[in-house]
């Protein structure tokens, strides 16, 4: 179990106990081309669920967002979603939950979110990651 969470960035969330949890992270369309932190999953924390969450179309030429995560030595940006279209308002699931990208972590994992905007001029989303956690007897 986590025991200072307060060293950590971003801090993975872990409360002793078998629990889901969420991650959130606005983007808009000044993060075009940058690979954006959503947060951190504990060891052990499963991806079980997520999307993004367009609250304002993306324009330019065909807007996308993938999700993945950041660890060393094989980041995989795409594990949880690939090239969702982020063109319309609403809520686009993860796409990748069942493909064998997603992993059971064996150390803290960086959840991140790339969005390809060529020419985007507006445009707004959260990133919502669902993480299952688990407890010191679950392992």
């Amino acid at each position: 179990m986590v025991t200072n969470l307060f060293n950590q960035t971003p801090a993975a969330r872990d409360f002793g106990y078998c629990t889901v949890d969420v991650l959130r992270k606005k983007i808009t369309f000044t993060d075009g081309g940058k690979t954006v932190q959503v947060g951190a999953v504990p060891e052990g924390g499963l991806v079980i669920g997520g999307g993004a969450f367009v609250t304002t179309a993306f324009n330019g030429t065909t807007p996308t967002l993938n999700v993945g995560h950041a660890d060393s030595p094989t980041p995989d940006p795409d594990a949880f979603a690939t090239a969702l279209v982020i063109s319309a308002l609403g809520y686009i699931a993860l796409d990748e939950l069942a493909a064998v990208t997603n992993t059971k972590p064996t150390k803290e994992r960086t959840i991140t979110a790339t969005p390809a905007l060529t020419g985007a001029t507006a445009g707004e989303l959260e990133v919502i990651v669902l993480v299952a956690n688990q407890h010191e007897g679950v392992k």
